[in-house]
């Protein structure tokens, strides 16, 4: 039975206080775009984020670097927020506009439950690739593995910033779904 990849309820909490987190954040209520390489901080984030700050465009950019404390370092000297590992996305998700990743499945299902578009602009060979095509029916997602063509379409999105996605409710959460047909067996042994 398939009901989808469980990720951690708090991404299914949608009433957070926004201005509070961007003040713990020292972020301002603007277009962002939150990068993010998974636990290790993998991907395209340094050469990205260094063009499109060439790009002088109204936003502010968030780099979750997770362990990869040589991104961290790199990262560091330019003006953006660097974050390492870190167990706030969920709420770093919601005060975001857009989301640039690898193709790894929790952070595109989180991006998904927050109503976020997302520009995948890697994957991991063979077990990746079908996430693209996943995050391309469930929300508004691009792969784009080209710096200059993943720079343009954030370019694009911050200019347009069209309307978010409506977040996905807990109802239709899988790891509630999971948890619920957990129960029924239980209750049927």
């Amino acid at each position: 039975k398939i009901l989808g990849l469980p990720i951690s309820p708090k991404f299914y909490r949608h009433n957070l206080n926004l201005g509070n987190i961007r003040k713990r954040f020292e972020l301002k209520n603007r277009f962002t775009v939150l990068f993010t390489g998974g636990g290790e901080g993998a991907g395209k984030i340094h050469p990205i984020i260094r063009l499109l700050l060439t790009k002088k465009l109204d936003m502010q950019i968030i780099a979750v670097c997770g362990r990869n404390d040589e991104l961290k370092e790199k990262l560091s000297k330019l003006p953006l927020k660097v974050i390492g590992y870190t167990d706030k996305m969920h709420e770093l998700m919601a005060i975001s506009d857009l989301v640039v990743t690898k193709a790894g499945p929790a952070t595109i299902e989180e991006a998904i439950t927050k109503g976020l578009p997302i520009i995948i602009t890697n994957y991991i060979k063979g077990q990746e690739k079908g996430n693209i095509v996943y995050a391309k029916e469930r929300t508004r997602a691009y792969y784009e593995p080209n710096i200059r063509k993943a720079v343009q379409i954030i370019k694009d999105e911050c200019l347009h910033r069209r309307q978010r996605l409506d977040n996905i409710h807990k109802s239709n959460a899988p790891v509630y779904k999971i948890a619920l047909f957990i129960k029924e067996i239980l209750e049927n042994m």
